[in-house]
């Protein structure tokens, strides 16, 4: 990955397979990957930290800056990892702007919102039926 398809900003601080990082990566990339396998290596991905972190009764979401191999992409995911997307930086700005007209002045609803959810999931389901990847 080019660092300038991350981020257009060198760093100077690279992992330990030579990857420049981004100028949003805040990854330790001298941590292993699991604490007691250090033959399964060290950190090697590009993070940022968690964004617009929403927390409801111990639930919640986030957002973040991070590179799906070659490009940075958003993804925005529950706190559990349970549910998760990826979206390229212009994705990732369309889907915000959408999100934040629909709870302007109590546009939508709750109950709404649910029904938007399964809305876009029979559209899905129209183009792949088999139920893609969530």
């Amino acid at each position: 990955m080019s660092t300038e398809q991350a981020s257009g900003q060198p760093t100077g601080r690279v992992n330990k397979d030579g990857n420049p990082c981004p100028s949003w990566c805040v990854t330790n990339h001298d941590e292993l990957l699991i604490p007691d396998k250090p033959e399964l290596g060290y950190l090697s991905g590009h993070s940022s930290q968690k964004r617009g972190y929403a927390r409801s009764l111990g639930y919640g979401a986030f957002a973040r800056a991070y590179c799906e191999g070659d490009y940075a992409c958003v993804g925005l995911a529950d706190s559990y990892g349970l549910q998760n997307i990826t979206l390229n930086a212009d994705e990732a700005r369309r889907l915000a702007r959408l999100l934040a007209h629909l709870v302007d002045d109590d546009k939508v609803t709750p109950a709404q919102l649910r029904k938007i959810a399964a809305a876009l999931t029979d559209a899905a389901d129209l183009i792949d039926p088999r139920g893609g990847t969530s």
